[in-house]
């Protein structure tokens, strides 16, 4: 014990060097400092990613319904065109018959 005791004055550890036991109160305030701030920055990370994470569910939504309203969209321009195509073939014919007619 005793040599442990000589070990901790030679490493400035001792009761009596008051200073070096200040400095090291010192330094553990300011780690402690350190660490408060940088627990603050993560609230405020983790605040932010939340707002984010709201704006980015809503802009989805709003994708999601704009994807619906294009397919829906599509859906609706192939069904003219299907339309379109009948009503041209059969106008075809009216022609062939108004041609046919003519003779």
């Amino acid at each position: 014990m005793a040599a442990l005791l000589g070990a901790c004055d030679m490493l400035g550890l001792g009761g009596g060097d008051e200073p070096v036991a200040q400095e090291v109160k010192k330094q553990a305030k300011a780690l402690e400092k350190q660490a408060e701030e940088m627990a603050d920055v993560a609230k405020q990370m983790s605040d932010q990613a939340k707002e984010l994470k709201i704006v980015a569910d809503e802009l989805k939504k709003e994708a999601d319904e704009a994807k619906k309203r294009f397919d829906t969209m599509q859906a609706q321009a192939a069904e003219m065109k299907k339309q379109a195509d009948a009503m041209k073939k059969q106008a075809d014919a009216m022609s062939k018959q108004a041609d046919q007619l003519k003779r």
